[in-house]
């Protein structure tokens, strides 16, 4: 059996080779094909996945290509996760979303629909070549923001197509570790997108489980539900995923990502180019371990400074990267209650002349309701930063930016996603997927 990940640069395709290798006697896998049109980081990647495969007795190959055609024929199944635009892409639509005063996450508000403009005809383009050279093959979408792409693909009439994530199931885990049970041994009713979803119960032998255990704070310290205050657990009756402390605390993680000296695409783009010029530093072949080392600890930081706004100790993961996370989230907050920026004397911050102004404004929208008398909005600050917004150039032309945004995204020297729509091949990506779309590596 062959699977075939398209967006096989991605630094976080390693664990997908990882769980492989696990089920390796029972799933009957006898090739992962890697395909990319990075070729230089698929190289590097594909370098770690081959090792990790040598050093468990070589139980299957690991093949990389560039060539889609080449990479969907023959194979079982494919998965996708590639991210068109690169990690640039994102960091513009973070910035453009910030700077208008609303959340930049990469998969919720606007930010999301930008990376789904670029996602969707590249992913369509990618299930209707595979529909063509392997009719056969199921495709498992583990692109963002998943639930659009999926939705597109079914509105395409792409009937072989899956959508699956990982951060819509976890709450079971934690519930079954909790217990001293196999994950197995408790099942879990989940509802809602994968992204914005919640677990109603958590069974074991036909009993909830977690009902009881959302009002345990010491179960909750052991999970991501610490990010959510008790009352609100107890309100809700369920285990929020945790991409809905965003609606739950928008205002709040609003103002702590603005608060930040970067944003998670800046951090996520730093440590990719730190990890992949150190892993093009070593001979894995000479060196295997210090370059399992290097990934390894890239991934740590990932995992420890992940949403680490959101708890209580400044960060998700543990060791020794979670313990700097904590540190630097109680210094950044201990200099905004003394009334410092955080990042003075660290980095000197990009230089934007309407940040004040726009951090104002949304003070003064938290409390405009205040202001409301017979449904009109009484002069004051809020009319004053109304009448600033018209001269302000940033509110005035959104659509600039936007526009640099496309062509941001249309640049860059990377291929488009089919290489025969250039040439006007039977399997071409459409049009809008030229111009919009490039995959690259995954999340």
């Amino acid at each position: 059996m062959k699977l075939t990940f398209v967006g096989g640069a991605g630094v976080r395709i390693p664990l997908f080779v990882e769980a492989c290798i696990r089920r390796r006697a029972r799933i009957g896998l006898d090739e992962i094909c890697l395909m990319d049109t990075d070729e230089r980081k698929l190289a590097v990647i594909g370098a770690i996945c081959q090792l990790m495969v040598r050093n468990a007795g070589d139980p299957f190959m690991v093949t990389i290509t560039a060539d889609p055609k080449r990479a969907l024929a023959d194979a079982s199944y494919v998965v996708t996760t590639i991210r068109a635009g690169l990690d640039e892409c994102r960091i513009s639509d973070e910035r453009i979303a910030l700077s208008h005063g609303v959340l930049g996450q990469e998969t919720t508000g606007p930010a999301g629909f930008g990376m789904a403009l670029r996602n969707v005809p590249a992913i369509l383009a990618y299930a209707e070549l595979l529909d063509a050279v392997n009719p056969g093959a199921w495709l498992f979408n583990f692109t963002n923001p998943a639930g659009l792409v999926v939705q597109a693909l079914t509105d395409a009439g792409i009937k072989r197509a899956i959508g699956i994530c990982d951060s819509a199931n976890t709450v079971h885990r934690g519930v079954a570790a909790w217990l001293g049970v196999p994950v197995n041994a408790v099942a879990p009713e989940v509802f809602g997108l994968n992204h914005l979803s919640w677990t109603r119960c958590v069974r074991q032998d036909g009993a909830d489980r977690l009902a009881g255990l959302l009002r345990n704070p010491a179960f909750l310290a052991t999970t991501y539900l610490r990010m959510y205050e008790p009352e609100l657990l107890a309100q809700v009756g369920m285990a929020p995923n945790e991409y809905l402390y965003y609606y739950y605390y928008a205002e709040r993680a609003l103002a702590d990502i603005q608060g930040e000296e970067r944003t998670r695409g800046e951090e996520v783009a730093a440590i990719n180019r730190s990890m992949l010029a150190k892993l093009a530093a070593i001979d894995a072949s000479t060196d295997p371990e210090g370059a399992l080392r290097t990934w390894r600890l890239a991934m740590s930081r990932r995992e420890a400074t992940y949403m680490h706004y959101a708890f209580p100790d400044g960060g998700r993961g543990g060791g020794a990267c979670g313990a700097r996370a904590a540190c630097a989230t109680r210094a950044r907050r201990g200099l905004r209650r003394r009334g410092a920026r955080p990042d003075r004397g660290l980095r000197q911050r990009r230089a934007d002349p309407y940040r004040r102004q726009r951090a104002q404004r949304l003070r003064d929208h938290r409390h405009g309701s205040r202001r409301r008398r017979g449904g009109e909005l009484r002069r004051g600050r809020v009319g004053r930063d109304a009448a600033r917004d018209r001269r302000d150039p940033r509110a005035a032309a959104p659509a600039d930016e936007v526009r640099q945004a496309v062509r941001a995204a249309d640049g860059g020297g990377h291929r488009p996603a089919i290489a025969e729509a250039r040439d006007g091949g039977p399997h071409g990506a459409p049009p809008r997927a030229v111009l919009l779309a490039r995959p690259g590596p995954g999340r």
